[in-house]
């Protein structure tokens, strides 16, 4: 009981802290997006663009590939930015790469790996840099508990979210990604309300 009633006093003091709650915003457009595209991304390219299933593995083999070389090759030369304007830039490629994603026609694999290539490039930008968020916008005295309730937070969000694109694909599948651009859009306007700290990336997580 003592603990619970201190982990009541971390969860006030989150919600009197402005930057902690725009970091938990962005934490949780990004989980809701991830777990759509985990969940529906199959569905929709081997329904509605008709790739063959035994191809399938091809693709998140690639985006694996794009994302380790971005880590090697790109990271260390952005790593000391302040985390606004990469978290930006990941988040409209990533909406690029949802919008040419289900505007690809049946058999269309220039796109889809072109929108493969997108999403990686946006994932390998966003994680870092949201984690350097996180880091920065919380208490460093409370950071382990507050950072545990925002992860809760985040789960008990996120749930809701797998039902609804699940009736949505049922409609049209193209649908649950529609709704992952406009989780984006608003993660867009979170990062835009976001106060810039300058921190290298590589300290910072």
């Amino acid at each position: 009981m003592a603990l619970v009633k201190q982990y009541g006093g971390v969860f006030q003091h989150i919600l009197r802290t402005p930057e902690t709650l725009v970091a938990l915003g962005i934490m949780l457009v990004m989980n809701i997006c991830r777990m759509i595209n985990t969940n529906f991304w199959g569905i929709l390219v081997t329904g509605r663009l008709q790739v063959p299933e035994q191809y399938i593995a091809i693709f998140p083999f690639a985006r694996a590939i794009i994302m380790l070389l971005f880590f090697f090759l790109i990271m260390p030369r952005i790593a000391h930015l302040d985390f606004k304007r990469p978290l930006m830039t990941g988040f409209l490629l990533f909406v690029s790469s949802q919008l040419i994603l289900i505007s690809s026609p049946a058999l269309g694999y220039a796109l889809l790996m072109l929108s493969i290539a997108l999403e990686a490039f946006s994932l390998a930008l966003i994680q870092p840099f949201m984690d350097a968020l996180v880091v920065i916008s919380v208490d460093a005295q409370e950071r382990a508990r507050i950072v545990s309730i925002l992860n809760v937070i985040m789960l008990t969000f996120t749930s809701p979210f797998g039902w609804l694109a699940g009736v949505s694909a049922e409609m049209d599948q193209r649908l649950p990604f529609l709704i992952n651009i406009g989780l984006l859009i608003v993660g867009i306007v979170l990062i835009s309300r976001a106060g810039g700290k300058k921190r290298d990336v590589t300290t910072a997580v």
